[in-house]
């Protein structure tokens, strides 16, 4: 056939009379589309006689490659059987430099997939299984690498988080309630909140929340579902920072269970949140994060619930698994401490007897109760300075203070001289050179003694 003296397509054929070859043109003459029915092969180009696509089809196995137009370089080349993707896809840039690969088996992602940058070098990559991510992903970026853990499809974990950091992928789909009528109204909320509760970014915690449902005394329920994390300051003086999904995870929704009873007649209101992890921030105070990938010191628990009542203290019920994790920390930039275990003490008195502490600094306490830290200082004998290692097994650290008791492992080799292993060997130091030291610091209330029953100097000191 023909259109202005110009073929639009042309034939070929074997001696048998059999389709070898089969072509179609452009307006301009130059060839559209060219197959070989021998080998299989399908080419098109566009009107410049440029390559766009080629397939080669050997029985249930077809090769499919396109091309990036003008440039006569692949931009991706992929395989089927029997119709389906299958084997190694890649993917290149306009340069030829190969941008990914990826496996694929009877239509689905299944293998590893490897993503790179146009110098060559790996960016991302992980593994699918069955059109999901699974396993280990990884991304490099300028000599790092951040590792995240996939079951399902889901991020469970991340290999490099920072000390006591989670995630939070459990709800990946979100049901709108089918009944509102006993849903808790925002400003019902955050009006019978106690005193001494300061919320965060309220703009953001009214998105949060439905409002205009409250109609009269009863009892309420709320599930919350967060995009952020939501955070209160306790108490007045905002000594402490309480984040109820501290594992929430970008992209990602958290939720938080919530209940309440209100009547408008009667002073007495009761709220719960049913949080199951909490996290604990201290603003304030001498225990300061000594980790630099967090801003404050950070106590994390699990949870079962905070009951609020009135203005009353509220009541905390830990988790029977609490799961307790800390960062690093350091008081007055020279005690360096790891917490091991430590409780929640937020909402009450500390049992334990700190007699030198006034009693009104203990009722307005706020913090954790450390049963168990490792703790390093230095010490510094002929303008050398030596770390010193030391075991606490009671401790109050809070957003006003921090006070304890430490022993020092070490031997007394006569009045106030002390012998002490350290890394760089046996040294010699007397406690009143370390009592001026630790005042030179910023401690209080003071008291060096050594113990014969375990052998060990014990410090009891006190930090504003």
């Amino acid at each position: 056939m023909a259109s202005k003296g110009l073929a639009t397509l042309k034939e070929t054929f074997d001696e048998k009379g059999k389709r070898v070859e089969y072509y179609t043109f452009h307006t301009n003459g130059k060839i559209k589309n060219y197959t070989n029915y021998l080998s299989g092969a399908n080419v098109s180009y566009d009107a410049n006689g440029n390559i766009l696509n080629e397939t080669i089809n050997k029985g249930n196995i077809s090769v499919r490659n396109r091309y990036y137009a003008l440039k006569r370089q692949i931009s991706s080349s992929n395989i089927y059987i029997d119709n389906k993707k299958d084997s190694i896809w890649k993917t290149y840039y306009p340069t030829g430099i190969l941008k990914s690969t990826i496996r694929y088996h009877k239509n689905q992602k299944n293998g590893k997939y490897i993503y790179y940058n146009e110098e060559g070098n790996i960016k991302n990559e992980g593994n699918y299984k069955n059109n999901i991510a699974d396993g280990a992903w990884v991304k490099h970026f300028e000599g790092t690498t951040d590792t995240t853990f996939y079951k399902n499809g889901r991020a469970v974990v991340k290999r490099n988080l920072a000390q006591c950091e989670c995630v939070d992928t459990t709800l990946h789909k979100i049901g709108f309630a089918n009944s509102l009528n006993r849903l808790l109204d925002y400003y019902t909320l955050v009006n019978n909140m106690p005193s001494y509760i300061q919320s965060l970014d309220s703009n953001a915690y009214k998105s949060i929340f439905y409002s205009g449902l409250f109609t009269g005394s009863g009892s309420y329920s709320l599930t919350m579902l967060m995009y952020k994390k939501l955070s209160f300051e306790l108490p007045a003086d905002k000594q402490l920072r309480l984040t109820i999904n501290p594992c929430h995870t970008k992209g990602y929704v958290s939720k938080v269970r919530a209940s309440a009873y209100i009547d408008p007649r009667s002073p007495h209101k009761r709220m719960t949140i049913n949080p199951k992890r909490i996290a604990i921030e201290f603003i304030k105070g001498p225990m300061q994060s000594d980790d630099l990938r967090h801003k404050f010191f950070t106590a994390s628990f699990n949870m079962e619930s905070i009951r609020f009542i009135s203005d009353e203290k509220p009541h905390v019920y830990m988790a029977k698994e609490i799961d307790p994790c800390f960062t690093k920390a350091v008081i007055k930039n020279y005690l360096h401490l790891q917490v091991n275990d430590a409780s929640l003490t937020i909402f009450k008195t500390p049992y334990s007897n700190y007699s030198y502490i006034k009693s009104k600094e203990l009722d307005n306490f706020f913090g954790i109760q450390i049963n168990d830290a490792d703790i390093e200082f230095n010490y510094n004998k002929f303008g050398e300075n030596h770390t010193l290692k030391a075991k606490c097994s009671n401790m109050l650290a809070g957003g006003n203070f921090a006070s304890g008791r430490i022993t020092l492992e070490c031997t007394k080799k006569g009045v106030d001289k002390f012998e002490v292993k350290t890394e760089d060997g046996l040294l010699q130091f007397s406690s009143q050179d370390l009592k001026v030291e630790w005042l030179k610091r910023g401690f209080t209330h003071l008291n060096f003694f050594y113990s014969e029953e375990i052998n060990a100097l014990v410090i009891d000191f006190y930090a504003k």
